[in-house]
């Protein structure tokens, strides 16, 4: 595996996903916790319509990766995603412990808005023995529509989790928020398998949905999930 022992190799991941690299197939371990205080963090990667995503294996090794703040990255569409990684798609990432972030998401005209302490999107992707605690994690889209945070992810479509948790958070949306993740959408892949959530769990948190203008007409909160599409 390449191995990311500083924060200039994290840096150097984001740098290169988001230029159009998504190592599939290949392995990545980080070696020493990393604290991220003072840096503008951008995600590892930010949107599938213009192909900068995540595809490889992050192994955490059960390091820390704490004091991080970020406002995400915007696609040329609107569409905005915010966590360690942005936007997972057919990747992993395991053993990896998140602490002290501050995420927020702002979608602009059609563009979905995700927020999550370990990853914004997660799409027909497996995260494992990971953990977010004393985090603040937020999502909007102006106008006001569809968007949503998680303590581990904003959005989750055909994916596993398996022995993470999300403690001690507070998790803002003005549409969908969830304790662990916002929103689910599994529709539309005939055979893929349904998100699915083994022994996973939400502790002293608080989750709030407010919808601003009251365009889309509604806001969902819950302790674990918000929405379920399917």
């Amino acid at each position: 595996p390449w191995l990311i022992s500083t924060v200039e190799d994290l840096q150097k991941l984001a740098e290169t996903v988001n230029n159009g690299e998504d190592y599939s197939g290949k392995y990545f371990e980080q070696t020493s916790d990393l604290d991220l205080t003072g840096v503008n963090w951008e995600p590892i990667g930010y949107t599938d319509e213009e192909g900068y995503y995540f595809s490889g294996n992050y192994d955490g090794k059960n390091h820390y990766i704490s004091n991080i703040t970020s406002t995400g990255k915007t696609d040329d569409n609107g569409k905005t995603m915010v966590g360690i990684f942005g936007l997972l798609i057919e990747g992993s990432v395991s053993n990896l412990h998140v602490k002290n972030a501050d995420f927020s998401a702002t979608g602009y005209n059609w563009g979905y808005a995700a927020a999550g302490g370990i990853a914004g999107a997660a799409l027909g992707s497996t995260i494992t023995n990971c953990s977010v605690e004393n985090s603040k994690i937020s999502s909007k889209r102006e106008p006001d529509d569809t968007n949503g945070a998680g303590g581990v992810t904003g959005y989750s479509a055909y994916s596993s989790f398996l022995n993470c948790s999300a403690v001690n958070n507070t998790i803002n949306s003005t549409c969908y928020a969830g304790g662990f993740v916002g929103d689910i959408t599994d529709e539309g892949a005939d055979g893929a398998p349904y998100s699915n959530f083994t022994n996973c769990y939400v502790a002293d948190s608080t989750i709030v949905s407010s919808v601003k203008d009251a365009s889309n007409g509604w806001s969902l909160a819950g302790g674990f999930v918000g929405w379920v599409n399917s």
